[in-house]
């Protein structure tokens, strides 16, 4: 694969949406979406995107790109042993720095114990439930290795109380969206959540010290830092 010209490659690309969020954070910037999904290769193609059928594991350890995106992608993965091998590959090939999004799944225990859930939280498609600690603790060995110059964990988009849409009964079937009475039923809508919930969790990882972050993370709103680690800007 000749990635010249190519300013990121976006894991897990699917139909191209985080491809298009870059372009406008981003104007200049040229991203490939890579997927082994053959069929969503082609809707991102059919969208308007550069996109390569790949086996991203096999990608090799050259700096090829300035930074890798993975937005909400490594939910969708088998396990956290995967997620950990392609967020090594994206330290193996960014010269810059790696940036992550996924929901947030760190407050699912304290809503199962109020008969409550988020309405992503059991998704056939959600396999791989990682945490802030899960992140913590894959980046902190990259950290410890050389491997990256630091890491930041944010916590996006606070739920501070259970009447939030994003929050539907324990009981509701599987692949739900925003909570509707007619679909749900009744729910407590009066639980305060401590500590407060999010509805995304973003990380960035430097591998270049003075590489500029900032810039991508402007325009997710509402954004509190969890834990930062190292130099990471």
């Amino acid at each position: 694969m000749n990635p010249t010209g190519y300013d990121y490659f976006d894991f897990g690309c699917s139909t191209g949406a985080n491809i298009k969020y870059m372009q406008d954070v981003v104007p200049n910037s040229r991203g490939l979406g890579i997927d082994i999904d053959q069929r969503k290769i082609k809707l991102c193609r059919s969208n308007g995107f550069d996109a390569i059928q790949c086996d991203i594991l096999k990608l090799g350890q050259k700096k090829m790109v300035s930074f890798v995106t993975m937005s909400h992608f490594l939910e969708h993965l088998p396990n956290v042993n995967l997620a950990e091998a392609m967020i090594r590959k994206g330290i193996d090939v960014a010269k810059d720095f790696v940036f992550i999004r996924q929901p947030w799944f760190d407050s699912d225990g304290f809503l199962l114990l109020n008969d409550l859930k988020f309405y992503w939280s059991d998704w056939r498609g959600h396999s791989n439930k990682m945490t802030s600690l899960d992140f913590y603790l894959i980046l902190k060995k990259a950290f410890d290795q050389k491997l990256i110059s630091g890491f930041n964990i944010y916590a996006r988009l606070p739920v501070a109380a259970s009447s939030d849409k994003t929050i539907i009964p324990l009981d509701s079937p599987i692949d739900q969206h925003y909570y509707d009475f007619g679909l749900h039923g009744l729910k407590n809508q009066n639980i305060s959540i401590f500590p407060t919930a999010y509805k995304e969790i973003v990380v960035t990882a430097s591998v270049n010290p003075v590489a500029e972050i900032e810039p991508f993370l402007l325009p997710l709103e509402k954004l509190t830092l969890l834990k930062k680690v190292g130099v990471s800007l």
